[in-house]
C-alpha cells in the first residue's frame, strides 16, 4: 500500500493506494487512478478542477491561488495553479484537435451528384424601379 496526503474539499485526509508492480515497465503502479481521476498530485479531481477553473478564469496565476485561498481556505502556491492550468489546457486542446481532425478526415455519407442543366440558359429579371405620382396625376419613373 502507498500512502500519501490527499487534499480534498473538507481537508488533508490520507490517501492509501494498492501498489501493482509491471515487469515489463519496472515500476509500481495503481491500476484504477485514471478512473478514479487521480494525477498522482496531493489535489483530489474536484479541487484540482476548482485550480484550473480559477487559473483559467482570473488575470494571472498569482490572483487565482489568493482566490482559491480565499474561496476554498486552501493555501496552494500560484506555481501549482499555473502548472495544473497549463497542464489540463493542453489535454483539452489536444482532445479539441483530434476531434476536428477526425470530423475533417470523416469519410462522406454519400457521393455528390452532378445535376445536368436542363435549360441552356435562363435569364429573369425584375425592375426594381419605383413609380411616383406628381400632382398633376401623371406618373415619373426614378
Amino acid at each position: 500500500m502507498k500512502h500519501r496526503d490527499l487534499t480534498a474539499r473538507d481537508g488533508t485526509t490520507d490517501l492509501s493506494e494498492p501498489e501493482f508492480w509491471c515487469a515489463s515497465c519496472e515500476r509500481s503502479f495503481f491500476p484504477q487512478r485514471i478512473n478514479l481521476r487521480f494525477d498522482g498530485s496531493s489535489f483530489s479531481p474536484a479541487v484540482s478542477e476548482r485550480i484550473v477553473a480559477m487559473g483559467g478564469t482570473c488575470g494571472s496565476f498569482p490572483i487565482a491561488a489568493r482566490m482559491i485561498e480565499l474561496l476554498t481556505d486552501l493555501k496552494v502556491a500560484w506555481r501549482t495553479v499555473n502548472d495544473k492550468t497549463i497542464s489540463i489546457g493542453s489535454e483539452l486542446a489536444a482532445t479539441r484537435e483530434a476531434a476536428t481532425d477526425a470530423h475533417l478526415a470523416r469519410p462522406l455519407t454519400a457521393q455528390a451528384k452532378i445535376v445536368e442543366s436542363v435549360v441552356s440558359l435562363a435569364v429573369a429579371q425584375v425592375d426594381g424601379g419605383r413609380t411616383n405620382r406628381t400632382r398633376d396625376g401623371g406618373s415619373r419613373q426614378r
